[in-house]
């Protein structure tokens, strides 16, 4: 049976028969009840499920073990109780701390045998301007018009690959770190958005040291990126303005996440509005605009076959959609 794990803002995790459509297991208080659950992650390691709080730990559990005293596998307390999803790859945690405008990183362990993850993290330095680098690799200037000062909280981290951690900050830069370099200091930097960003996603490219990458935020704008670190250049690559569709007028209430699917075909983004927008990945082209929460939409997690996609509101209501137009 296919399962859907949903978590809520009483902390609760639930995991979900999507045939039956009713619970296949739950864990209540995986988190604190005061705070919820932030973001749900299917593990690096087959057969497990993450979880990242607001009350600031981020928690691994067992999907086929997953009973109402289920102890995580393992559990690491990261300290933030923002909004910024934790980002992560076979070997690393990325997560901002208690202060939002830095990011740690920890080393996870290499299977479900490890109980806990080491306390020990490595802070990762904020974006320097390059006038300041200190003796370190300036950051190449691709649409670095921006102070330290200015650059405001990390919204957003992806780690594409187990060498590359991506960073999304409120000024609408992203910037590339190398996880193999020991200095910590960002690769690369593009300016994409100019309304405050929220949420993006990144997807490898076929050619090691390439990456494509997608953001929207509290705006109609959509933006795509592209980064090669093999010649130190990133780019702006396009931008959409996302409209209400039948109306044509933009979605002025912004978006809270988006997502590339599998197959990078499609890509869906989550409006504050209630609905879910579908576009094309190369084109940015609206596919089409699917209608049901009474809410804000938070959360999109496309099947692995990419033939599904489902969407979480604040309505409590979690949508599975058929996606015909997948492999357009």
């Amino acid at each position: 049976a296919r399962l859907v794990a949903v978590g809520d803002a009483a902390g609760d995790l639930t995991l979900w028969d999507a045939g039956t459509r009713r619970p296949a297991a739950c864990r209540p208080g995986a988190h604190c009840s005061a705070y919820g659950i932030l973001a749900l992650t299917e593990a690096p390691t087959a057969g497990q499920l993450l979880s990242q709080g607001r009350d600031g730990w981020v928690r691994c559990w067992d999907w086929a073990g997953l009973r109402a005293d289920s102890a995580p596998v393992w559990a690491v307390f990261t300290g933030s109780q923002g909004f910024c999803p934790a980002a992560f790859c076979e070997s690393w945690l990325a997560s901002t701390t208690i202060d939002a405008d830095c990011v740690s990183l920890w080393r996870l362990p290499p299977g479900p045998a490890a109980s806990s993850v080491a306390a020990a993290s490595r802070p990762l330095g904020r974006p320097n301007d390059p006038s300041a680098s200190q003796g370190q690799s300036a950051v190449p200037s691709f649409g670095h018009d921006a102070s330290v000062e200015a650059i405001g909280m990390c919204m957003d981290l992806r780690l594409p690959t187990s060498d590359l951690l991506v960073a999304l900050y409120e000024s609408g830069h992203v910037f590339c770190y190398s996880m193999q370099s020991s200095a910590w200091v960002p690769e690369l930097c593009v300016r994409v958005l100019d309304a405050v960003p929220i949420s993006l996603d990144v997807v490898p490219g076929k050619t090691a040291g390439r990456l494509r990458g997608v953001a929207c935020g509290a705006g109609a704008a959509l933006a795509a990126f592209e980064v090669d670190l093999g010649r130190r250049r990133a780019r702006l690559r396009a931008t959409a303005t996302l409209t209400q569709g039948a109306g044509g007028q933009d979605a002025e209430r912004g978006f809270s996440q988006v997502r590339v699917a599998a197959n990078t075909k499609v890509l869906a983004c989550a409006g504050w509005d209630g609905s879910v927008r579908v576009l094309g990945w190369r084109s940015l082209e609206l596919v089409g605009v699917l209608r049901h929460h009474r809410g804000a939409v938070r959360a999109l997690a496309f099947a692995a076959d990419t033939a599904a996609l489902f969407s979480g509101g604040e309505d409590g209501h979690v949508a599975a959609w058929a996606l015909p137009y997948a492999d357009a």
